[in-house]
């Protein structure tokens, strides 16, 4: 996503408040006992300036099984 570069998430938020459009990034995460590894979900610095820039929502569902 922060490879598109900063005139892409310009351009994005442009045509979302010409067309009433949002940019969104939803990430689904399950966590299950047997996957001790889980850590979350990383979002490096490029990554938030981008969606900033894009003005995008940002929705994260976490599941956790027992």
């Amino acid at each position: 996503m922060a490879s598109w570069g900063l005139p892409i998430a310009r351009k994005f938020r442009e045509l979302c408040s010409e067309r009433g459009w949002e940019v969104s990034l939803i990430i689904v995460q399950e966590f299950r006992n047997d996957d001790v590894l889980e850590k979350g979900i990383p979002l490096s610095p490029e990554v938030v300036e981008t969606l900033a820039v894009a003005g995008a929502g940002v929705e994260i569902d976490q599941y956790v099984y027992h």
